[in-house]
C-alpha cells in the first residue's frame, strides 16, 4: 500500500483532528525486543512517525539470525 493510500486511509478512519495529532505525537519506547518489535510495528501501522527507542541490551552474535 502506497504512503498517500495510507495516509487517507487514516485519516478518514481517525478523522482530521486525531490524525494531525497522531502525526505531530512523539513517542519514546524502552525495550526493542520481541514485545517491543511488534509495539513498534502496530505504532507506526497505525500512523505514528517519530520513535525514539531505548534498548541498552547489547546484541550478541548468536543472536542476530533471529
Amino acid at each position: 500500500m502506497s504512503t498517500e493510500r495510507s495516509d487517507r486511509s487514516l485519516k478518514l478512519l481517525y478523522g482530521d483532528e486525531l490524525y494531525n495529532r497522531i502525526l505531530q505525537s512523539k513517542v519514546l519506547i524502552g525495550g526493542s525486543g520481541g514485545v517491543g518489535c511488534e509495539i513498534i510495528k502496530s505504532l507506526s501501522k497505525t500512523g505514528f512517525r517519530s520513535f525514539t527507542l531505548i534498548d541498552l541490551d547489547t546484541i550478541e552474535l548468536t543472536n542476530l539470525n533471529r
